[in-house]
């Protein structure tokens, strides 16, 4: 017969959790305070009980959400507690016979949205789990936000022959870099989790260890498993998903992992200019100007390319040298911008009307800077 040698009181219990809560104190650190609480000298052994704390915590803790959650006297008692029971769901979220009003499913077509429910899907590669060959048991089997792992791995197991994804693209997708991830020593190479796409709280039986990346097999069982027995219009964002599907079984399709290029450079621009400055030439349409319509689009351009420059220039320029060259910068930028602003009067009469309208600065004002002068190109006229 076992004679208890150590106890945690309840008010120990409640600290840590609220210092685990509001100060993110691990239970190791603060067993180690502890111990120097009780004695700091160093003279005495004081008994190591971190590995009884961890399982009483816990266990406390389990306890603790089987009480909030009335689970403490059911007839049934904690065996009985159902699928998801022990979740604290969005209360903003549309819930049926909840917080929807009588005969929500008849509402007419421009009032949909709001009884539509709102989700998103990822995953987290940080939160990765190293086998320490512990025996785990599972308190709480689906009871909350983690998905119940027999009829998971069950489903994940009939689905190991289906080809994974391969990173042919020239994009580093987190995802297909972790869709192979397998490292020895390792339990779970992450975690994937189905959030309210509104207010980031996650759904019932809606999480889940990922053991071969971010698999299809995994994301879909828990999508499927927090939407049982839920009659709502549902609208899912998901990171890999809007031609995914397509693309996994016919690689022709247009790849999602692809970063979109655009085909617009500056010497685009300029060809087009001059190609339909030249159309303009010969039909007679253009001003009698040494400054043609084109070079002073092009001109502008880069005047509006220097102000980006000169703008991240500011936030980092620190020394006193480096504050006297851009302030040397800012002059030449400043006068270009005048003798351009002349040109744009002749060009574009309007924006001599546009400048009017800005707000006029207090004399007591500092000079507005050259990198904040509206430049108002045709593609910024109201």
């Amino acid at each position: 017969m076992r004679v208890p040698a150590t106890a945690f009181t309840f008010s120990l219990l409640k600290f840590f959790q609220e210092l685990n809560f509001q100060g993110k104190t691990n239970l190791y650190d603060f067993w180690k305070t502890i111990e120097r609480i009780t004695d700091n000298s160093g003279g005495i052994d004081v008994p190591n009980r971190y590995k009884q704390l961890s399982h009483v915590v816990r266990l406390w803790r389990h306890l603790t959400m089987l009480k909030r959650f009335r689970r403490t006297h059911d007839p049934t008692g904690a065996g009985g507690t159902k699928l998801g029971e022990l979740v604290v769901e969005c209360a903003a979220c549309p819930h049926p016979d909840k917080n929807l009003p009588d005969n929500w499913e008849s509402s007419p077509p421009h009032l949909k949205w709001l009884y539509t429910l709102f989700l998103m899907m990822d995953a987290n590669f940080h939160a990765r789990c190293k086998d320490r060959g512990f025996d785990d048991v599972e308190l709480a089997p689906g009871w909350a936000y983690y998905v119940e792992e027999t009829a998971y791995l069950t489903h994940i197991m009939m689905r190991t022959d289906e080809k994974d994804l391969e990173n042919t693209c020239s994009a580093e997708h987190n995802a297909i870099r972790q869709a192979s991830f397998h490292r020895e020593g390792y339990i779970a190479s992450g975690v994937g989790a189905i959030l309210c796409a509104r207010h980031a709280l996650v759904r019932k039986n809606g999480a889940g260890d990922l053991q071969q990346g971010e698999r299809q097999a995994n994301m879909d069982y828990l999508f499927f498993v927090t939407l049982l027995g839920l009659i709502l219009t549902i609208l899912i964002s998901y990171d890999i998903e809007a031609i995914v599907s397509a693309w996994n079984w016919d690689h022709t399709k247009p790849d999602p992992y692809e970063e979109p290029s655009t085909t617009i450079s500056m010497s685009t621009v300029k060809l087009e200019l001059a190609q339909q400055e030249a159309i303009e030439g010969a039909q007679g349409l253009l001003l009698t100007h040494e400054v043609t319509p084109a070079v002073f689009i092009q001109v502008g351009l880069e005047l509006e390319e220097q102000q980006c420059a000169l703008r991240q220039r500011t936030s980092t320029s620190r020394s006193v040298s480096d504050l006297a060259d851009l302030q040397s910068k800012r002059n030449v930028l400043g006068w270009r911008i005048d003798s351009w602003r002349g040109i744009q009067d002749i060009h574009m009469p309007l924006a001599v009307q546009l400048r009017a309208t800005e707000p006029e600065r207090p004399t007591t004002s500092p000079p507005i800077k050259p990198e904040d002068i509206k430049l108002w190109l045709p593609s910024s006229i109201p």
